[in-house]
């Protein structure tokens, strides 16, 4: 459509000023429907989205919450496919596996709050681990953060190597498949820092999916060895340099004379290495714990189902 050229008189009908006149109306309308205070959907910009804060009282800013479902459906008659609407909670054990976004303005109660889903956005963040790349929510933190191996939030700057710091997190970035392992024999940073910064490495092998790490609690994890089951208690060591951690099999014994059967075992164990197996012993790698300049950073070995062990008898005239 031409534009209106200078000095030149136009005529117009009324039916025609009217149809310009319902084109201004709707422009109006639709800046005021995306841009207006109590607006449902806005734009994309740097992967922002909406969120409908369910939980009582108010979050800050940069807080992360848990997604738990769209607030409004293409149903809905307010639905506008430029920015989703979520419903939001706080994050808790019950939905901490859910996808997560961070706040960019206070959520209230009840109220629609602008989030970011994808993107670059600062936040608090507890590290754990001087070694730690990501962060997730921490559960039951009403917002707050902590530093994980693996994750979507990656940490591309941190004020601090320890405590509570800030740091920018590249969200949506991807991770080691974006999740942590959680299931048998997860090796769990438990590093402790004094009051004088000084920090003690600790590991502990749990149960991933029975793990409370508030409490430090776990169930037992599983193993099979040549299809025979045993259950094995959780394991915890302080590490002060490179250790590999395994299952060791240790094979019964029958009965002889005034020695009684002993039963086959399954065992935790740390080593500098992984060992060969002998006739009476049978090794399965979990992973490691490897320390440089004082940090630690843990390798996950065992990162599904059930761990099993082989062993057989071996033929050797030298072994006992």
């Amino acid at each position: 459509m031409k534009k209106y050229q200078r000095n030149q008189t136009y005529v117009v009908s009324g039916e025609t000023f009217n149809e310009i006149a319902d084109a201004v109306n709707w422009t109006h309308e639709n800046q005021a429907r995306l841009n207006g205070p109590d607006a449902f959907n806005k734009s994309f910009q740097n992967g922002e989205i909406r969120i409908k804060y369910l939980d009582s009282g108010t979050l800050p800013t940069f807080s992360a919450v848990a997604l738990t479902g769209l607030a409004i459906t293409p149903r809905d008659s307010k639905f506008i496919y430029n920015t989703p609407t979520l419903n939001a909670n706080k994050v808790t054990t019950s939905n901490e596996k859910n996808a997560f976004a961070i706040c960019a303005e206070p959520a209230n109660s009840g109220k629609l709050t602008k989030a970011v889903l994808t993107g670059i956005i600062p936040a608090k963040v507890t590290i754990k681990d001087a070694t730690h790349e990501f962060a997730k929510p921490t559960p039951g933190g009403a917002g707050t953060l902590e530093s994980c191996e693996t994750g979507t939030a990656r940490i591309i700057w941190k004020a601090g190597s320890s405590g509570e710091q800030w740091c920018i997190l590249q969200l949506g970035a991807g991770g080691a498949g974006g999740s942590e392992y959680n299931g048998y024999f997860k090796i769990v940073n438990a590093s402790t820092t004094g009051n004088g910064g000084t920090v003690t490495n600790r590991i502990k092998i749990v149960d991933g999916a029975t793990y409370d790490s508030t409490a430090g609690t776990s169930g037992k994890s599983v193993c099979k060895v040549n299809n025979a089951v045993f259950q094995i208690d959780p394991f915890s060591a302080d590490v002060s340099g490179t250790k590999t951690y395994v299952l060791k099999y240790t094979a019964g014994t029958a009965a002889s004379g005034s020695t009684p059967a002993t039963a086959a075992t399954v065992e935790i164990v740390a080593l500098d290495s992984m060992p060969s197996d002998t006739k009476k012993n049978a090794y399965y790698q979990i992973g490691r714990a490897i320390v440089s300049n004082g940090q630690m950073k843990i390798q996950q070995d065992h990162t599904a189902g059930i761990a099993q062990i082989y062993w057989y008898l071996l033929c050797s005239e030298d072994e006992e």
